[in-house]
């Protein structure tokens, strides 16, 4: 029940189209969730998500919302409007200290009440039909939906990056324990 209140379920539950099985006759409003600065592209996963963006918003009405880290980076991740129809780059709060939890590092770092409320809105003000978060660490921002398709794309298998981290320096095993 409180779940309704929501306004991602309300719009899922009650204003949701159902689906014909053919395609759509309308093009899709896709939102696009990332965890880091899309633009500029400095890495390889910003590359490959800035060509997942051109693409989708070809065919789709494109909605865009990344966390970045620095206040700096909000405009240049705004200049992707000019594909998409709307960009919220939202700066990343930083976390002090790190207590004992069963969550991952990567999961806690990300971990934010303020953007899980901003994706939630999004979904209702946009008529959102699907959503695709890009990297694991997003995967905690999956909705309660049971119409509205959610996609989870890894880039990158954490633990394969780490175990590589770990192996490629001197005392590399120990500082990414700590993490853990």
């Amino acid at each position: 029940v409180f779940e309704r209140t929501r306004p991602s379920v309300f719009r899922d539950i009650f204003q949701s189209r159902p689906s014909t099985g053919s395609a759509p006759a309308r093009p899709l409003n896709i939102l696009f969730v990332s965890p880091y600065s899309i633009y500029p592209p400095i890495h390889g996963g910003a590359v490959f998500m800035l060509e997942a963006i051109r693409e989708l918003a070809k065919r789709n009405n494109l909605y865009v919302l990344t966390f970045v880290d620095r206040p700096e980076e909000v405009e240049p991740n705004r200049s992707l409007e000019q594909v998409a129809r709307k960009v919220v780059a939202y700066v990343r709060r930083p976390k002090h200290g790190r207590h004992f939890g069963l969550r991952s590092h990567a999961e806690e770092t990300f971990r934010d009440p303020h953007f899980a409320a901003l994706l939630d809105k999004f979904v209702l003000l946009y008529d959102i039909d699907v959503i695709q978060f890009e990297y694991a660490q997003l995967a905690q921002y999956r909705l309660p939906l049971e119409h509205t398709p959610q996609c989870l794309f890894e880039h990158d298998v954490y633990f394969r990056s780490v175990a590589r981290q770990m192996l490629s320096r001197p005392g590399g095993f120990f500082l990414k324990a700590g993490e853990f």
